[in-house]
């Protein structure tokens, strides 16, 4: 098997996948997330030029971390309904 960092560098399936794969790397928390999200969410709402291009990777890194912010909050559910099955 490769090493991430060769992965990341070689050319991936569709554009994003690099991203991703950082952002499983860096194990990016919950509130982390979050703050980038709103910070992608301020500059998109404050940028008077129309560059598409800054557009779309800013959308798309935005995808990205709410994915990831699904599925941490996924977790914490089954992990909270675990905890709970086990006081019953």
């Amino acid at each position: 098997m490769r090493p991430i960092k060769q992965i990341i560098t070689t050319k991936l399936p569709f554009r994003g996948w690099g991203q991703k794969l950082l952002i499983m790397k860096q194990k990016l928390t919950y509130t982390e997330a979050v703050a980038e999200l709103e910070q992608i969410l301020a500059e998109l709402e404050n940028n008077s030029e129309v560059n598409m291009d800054v557009i779309s990777e800013k959308v798309k890194r935005a995808a990205i971390l709410m994915d990831l912010c699904k599925k941490q909050l996924h977790d914490l559910d089954e992990e909270l309904e675990k905890m709970l099955e086990q006081l019953d």
